[in-house]
């Protein structure tokens, strides 16, 4: 409940301060920011659990037009 209260009182701040109402960021809001970091922790995971991993980018998948 602590980490709540401490959570709340951040997003008070942050509004009072800026004057600006509450947006919420989104479900992937930490995913986006932090996209690298999350891509190498996923990597080293991996490769904890005896994988190795070569990561490419895929090409973004083409639409059908009828």
């Amino acid at each position: 409940m602590v980490a709540l209260a401490h959570t709340i009182l951040v997003m008070i701040y942050h509004m009072l301060t800026k004057y600006e109402p509450y947006q919420e960021l989104g479900a992937h809001y930490f995913d986006e920011r932090e996209h690298v970091q999350g891509e190498r922790r996923l990597e080293r995971r991996l490769e904890r659990l005896g994988y190795d991993v070569t990561l490419q980018p895929v090409a973004a998948p083409q639409t059908a037009v009828a």
